[in-house]
């Protein structure tokens, strides 16, 4: 049964992700998982794929710098567009390095003080499209500061958690799947932050909060609570 309903989970949302046609969240998503299967295979074809990927992004660079626009990341704005809403957010923080312009504040503050010139005044921008640029806009320069310490805390705790595990021989633990699985989701989150974002203060955002309770709750579970994980646990 719990198959069942994981084949189904997997199989619904990957054809939500297939219907989005966002390259940047397959990309992402394909990133994350390589990233679970590292985490199953020997050193040696841990090898393997560090360098298949490597050579995987090497043929996208290619066809990104052959292809510069929309089919980058496949949506109306493209990669030329983003790079225009990427310059109107360097002015936005410069001007704004502090404090930030405040929550939800860039779609409304680029229109009066950074117009932008390839970009139809129909569509909306919710955002900066890069999660990095869209913290330092809202929050400002100490906002992002914190922002990527929570990031770079969290993979910490996930590196420490996999090393423990593994020390303790627990590998086919439930816990070292779900460290998996949260650092597969923790690194499709940063790549698919590259080129769109979901701003802290959108309705989606709990799922990032949800994300980091999650990280820190199995490591608190494997590295502090006591309790005693059996090899083989099914």
């Amino acid at each position: 049964m719990a198959i069942a309903l994981l084949t189904f989970a997997v199989l619904f949302t990957g054809s939500i992700l297939l219907a989005t046609l966002s390259r940047g969240a397959v990309l992402a998503v394909a990133a994350g998982l390589v990233l679970v299967a590292l985490f199953y295979v020997s050193p040696r074809w841990r090898l393997v794929m560090a360098i298949a990927s490597g050579v995987v992004l090497l043929a996208l660079v290619s066809y990104g710098s052959s292809r510069f626009g929309r089919d980058i990341v496949g949506d109306p704005l493209g990669l030329s567009g983003r790079l225009e809403i990427w310059s109107r957010a360097l002015m936005g923080i410069a001007d704004f390095p502090l404090t930030g312009m405040g929550v939800n504040s860039f779609r409304r503050v680029v229109t009066v003080l950074y117009p932008l010139y390839g970009i139809p005044p129909e569509i909306d921008l919710g955002h900066a499209h890069n999660h990095l640029l869209q913290t330092a806009l809202d929050l400002g320069l100490p906002g992002l500061v914190s922002y990527l310490a929570i990031w770079f805390i969290s993979a910490g705790l996930l590196w420490r958690t996999q090393r423990e595990l593994v020390a303790r021989h627990a590998t086919r633990h439930p816990y070292y799947g779900l460290t998996a699985g949260l650092a597969g989701a923790l690194l499709a989150g940063w790549i698919f932050g590259i080129f769109d974002a979901v701003a802290l203060g959108a309705r989606p955002a709990f799922l990032w909060w949800l994300l980091l309770g999650l990280t820190a709750s199995v490591h608190h579970a494997v590295v502090y609570s006591g309790e005693r994980l059996k090899k083989r646990r099914h």
